[in-house]
């Protein structure tokens, strides 16, 4: 279902956890709301898994490959997708960041066996915005729909990547991309993952078990193809 006109008395805060920073809060809440409409109803989509080795400790029951099969199931044309994997050094791919398959295609469970492929080859390190700065490149270049998005699976923490979170903000901002992340459980860099897709009216979803997971991947869909409100 769908929720209109809500307020800060429909929220609640509770345990939260920024690396590194000091949160003094005083109990209140303030609620804003932010909409947006994809008035073309289609997207060409980059869908980006995260395949270091600290997935192994964030998602040691591989739930983001559930989810992003489920995710392909969502998706009906004219809305296209590509399929990107990162991770440094890791043995089951020759890049830091892989591009599969042929481009942008509508057959969408053409994906499937890749990323049923993704379990059990996790390794290295997590080069998280060399792999954004990457797929908002080929959304510039080759993304055939109005829309364009990036979907990404990580744990946030950045260890090896040669671009800046700065630069991937400025470069999605310019070519229109939206970011969304998501996160699964605990040991996620939520803040940089946030920061990331609000600066691009993107979303941040946190996931705690496969079925915020897969109901997040399905959302996700209906929020790049049509009108949705952020609060």
């Amino acid at each position: 279902g769908s929720f209109d006109q809500l307020g800060s008395s429909d929220f609640s805060l509770q345990d939260f956890d920024f690396p590194d920073a000091t949160v003094d809060w005083d109990g209140s809440l303030e609620c804003e709301r932010r909409d947006f409409t994809n008035a073309e109803a289609s997207a060409s989509v980059v869908l980006a898994m995260d395949q270091s080795g600290s997935i192994n400790d964030t998602d040691p029951g591989d739930l983001r490959i559930i989810g992003a099969l489920e995710f392909l199931q969502s998706l009906s044309p004219p809305t296209d997708l590509s399929l990107f994997s990162f991770a440094s050094g890791n043995p089951c791919s020759e890049f830091d960041v892989t591009r599969w398959g042929d481009g942008f295609t509508t057959d969408y469970s053409s994906y499937a066996g890749v990323i049923e492929s993704f379990e059990g080859c996790e390794d290295g390190g997590t080069p998280l915005f060399d792999a954004f700065a990457g797929a908002i490149n080929y959304l510039s270049t080759d993304g055939t729909q109005p829309g364009r998005a990036v979907v990404a699976f990580s744990d946030g923490a950045d260890t090896a990547s040669s671009a800046s979170q700065g630069e991937v903000r400025s470069a999605a901002s310019a070519a229109g991309v939206w970011l969304f992340n998501l996160g699964l459980g605990e040991g996620v860099d939520t803040q940089v993952l946030f920061q990331l897709s609000r600066a691009t009216d993107g979303v941040y979803f946190q996931a705690n078990d496969v079925d915020q997971m897969v109901s997040a991947f399905r959302g996700i869909y209906t929020i790049v193809t049509g009108s949705f409100s952020v609060y």
